[in-house]
């Protein structure tokens, strides 16, 4: 594409009106200031929600926090505010404690406490950009891990006393209620407590690297929060289709250090030298497209995937108006006999996925197999095609096919997909939804009712006629 002078004084003045918006201020401020996280992610983020190994590095910043044996030298003060916040009492040790022994991604759980001095075990699963997710055998992650905690721990010790944190940016809700919700923001009050209380008035030798290391952390948890919980859409409602695809072209030449020819005909055109300008534009990229891409709900798909769950489900019918978030296990409902018999199914359960439901399951008398189908965060549908999955939807593989030595990994199985209904074939508006309507990717639309007959029905039918033929995994 190409711009012509106009264009960049336009996106220029539009780049200085967006400094004026405090968050964005605010982050700029925080772009100049080194930050070890900052450090970490350089020249491997394409964007904010997809920086590399977070999450881990996250847990493992966490489990020293929470550590009294590390060299931060604060006892078991984090534990201690951390139990405090969800009601339950932990003395504080504010020296080294042998008794006290942490890890990070021990049997997949993100940070294990373990304190056999008072008794007491925090399992913590964290979570930045992801959802609640299944694992195999489970409906929930959080089931498994508190499976793992009695089989592990308090088999061995029945004295010990297990509390479950669930850590997101805006204090999801989990499905287990065994789990405490915490959220990034309740973190970081405890954070600066410390920062502004504790080591303030410290005389450790190395308090003040502690403090920055700390700080550091503080200020990304921040930058995760800023991410979600900001109001985005006046940049993307703001630039242009033709300025957005000149903030990704800039993007690429700042982030990459490519052939510089649209970033050195932008600063031609500059009035007075912006020093921020480049960090602008990375921060309106981060923001340019639809927020979190792959993560919002579309609430056109998920009132399409309420009214095919409706369709097929029996005794159970749920809001289309009210897109309230359901647990695992709350929408599991019988198919209607009529449709079972009608095409002789092998299928007699269906359920939205967790999280979002943007998707929906229907589950095998068996439950060796199951047919996926689901639409994402633009409103193409199905976004995956009309899939059938193995039941626990993961197959273990060798890494190498070469050498089996080498491990093994989970991959997702598929069967087979559709071929009666095409990938993103159709695309979700509200306006239409409501109507019982939807659109067609080759143009037009056509109401639910043919959806359903004309495509989703013969799409299950092909699947079910694999089960029907026992298909071999």
């Amino acid at each position: 594409m190409t711009y012509c002078e106009k264009d960049y004084k336009e996106y220029l003045e539009k780049s200085e009106e967006f400094k004026g918006i405090n968050w964005i201020n605010n982050h700029l401020q925080l772009m100049k200031k080194p930050n070890f996280w900052s450090i970490l992610e350089y020249g491997e983020k394409s964007k904010s929600n997809e920086r590399s190994a977070h999450e881990i590095r996250s847990s493992k910043m966490l489990r020293w926090l929470l550590d009294a044996n590390e060299n931060h030298n604060l006892g078991n003060i984090f534990a201690h505010k951390l139990m405090k916040l969800i009601g339950e009492d932990y003395a504080l040790q504010p020296l080294k404690n042998k008794a006290i022994k942490t890890t990070s991604e021990e049997k997949d759980i993100d940070v294990l406490y373990k304190d056999l001095s008072q008794n007491i075990c925090i399992v913590i699963e964290l979570k930045q950009f992801a959802k609640e997710g299944a694992s195999t055998g489970y409906a929930s992650q959080l089931n498994k891990y508190e499976d793992l905690v009695k089989e592990n721990i308090i088999q061995h010790n029945p004295n010990i006393r297990p509390h479950y944190i669930y850590l997101t940016p805006l204090k999801d809700e989990p499905s287990n209620s065994n789990w405490h919700a915490v959220s990034y923001h309740q973190l970081i009050n405890i954070i600066e407590q410390i920062l502004n209380e504790t080591l303030v008035a410290s005389t450790e030798q190395y308090a003040a690297d502690t403090k920055k290391v700390i700080s550091d952390f503080k200020e990304d948890l921040q930058r995760t929060v800023d991410y979600l919980q900001k109001d985005h859409s006046y940049i993307r409602e703001t630039l242009t289709d033709k300025e957005k695809e000149l903030t990704l072209t800039l993007a690429e030449e700042i982030q990459h250090e490519t052939d510089s020819k649209y970033l050195n005909e932008l600063l031609a055109y500059q009035q007075n030298e912006d020093e921020d300008l480049q960090n602008l534009v990375l921060i309106i990229k981060d923001y340019t497209k639809a927020q979190l891409q792959n993560h919002d709900p579309n609430d056109a798909v998920r009132i399409l995937i309420r009214k095919i769950y409706n369709y097929f489900s029996e005794g159970k019918d749920l809001e289309t108006d009210d897109l309230k978030s359901y647990k695992v296990g709350e929408t599991l409902s019988p198919i209607t006999e009529e449709l079972i018999h009608k095409y002789q199914l092998q299928f007699d359960k269906i359920e939205l996925t967790s999280g979002k439901g943007q998707g929906l399951y229907l589950n095998q008398k068996d439950k060796k197999y199951r047919i996926y189908l689901s639409g994402d965060a633009s409103g193409k549908f199905p976004n995956d095609g009309i899939q059938l999955l193995t039941y626990d939807n993961v197959k273990v593989v060798p890494v190498s096919k070469n050498d089996e030595t080498k491990g093994t990994k989970k991959v997702k199985e598929i069967i087979q997909t559709s071929k009666h209904v095409q990938k993103n074939q159709f695309c979700v508006k509200i306006e239409q939804i409501i109507n019982n309507k939807i659109g067609c990717k080759a143009g037009g639309e056509i109401d639910f009712e043919t959806l359903v007959k004309d495509h989703l029905i013969p799409a299950i039918e092909e699947l079910n006629q694999l089960v029907d033929d026992e298909v071999k995994l």
